[in-house]
């Protein structure tokens, strides 16, 4: 039921686009830093160039996963706080 209500799908929409734009631009400014490498430098290209495959990848995973969350109820219960004793039971 929750999935379904118009005002939470719409803030999982928002979540999920500000999500892929944070992880856009990080892909972006490892991309810049990449190029940007020199000669001496170069031995780091191959390690950024696996972290922005690894982001790229993990992009779609993550706004799917925000977009369409996956909701399990894992337990049930409540408590009760009252200025007063609980009541006796007549097995008391």
């Amino acid at each position: 039921m929750l999935r379904e209500r118009v005002e939470f799908r719409y803030k999982c929409d928002r979540a999920a686009e500000t999500a892929k734009m944070q992880i856009e631009n990080r892909i972006d400014r490892l991309q810049l830093r990449s190029q940007q490498l020199s000669e001496s430098e170069r031995l780091l290209e191959s390690v950024l160039a696996a972290e922005i495959s690894t982001e790229s990848a993990l992009i779609e995973a993550i706004v799917a996963g925000i977009r369409q969350p996956c909701i399990r109820l894992e337990s049930v219960g409540f408590i009760i706080i009252s200025g007063r004793p609980p009541a006796k039971s007549e097995d008391d």
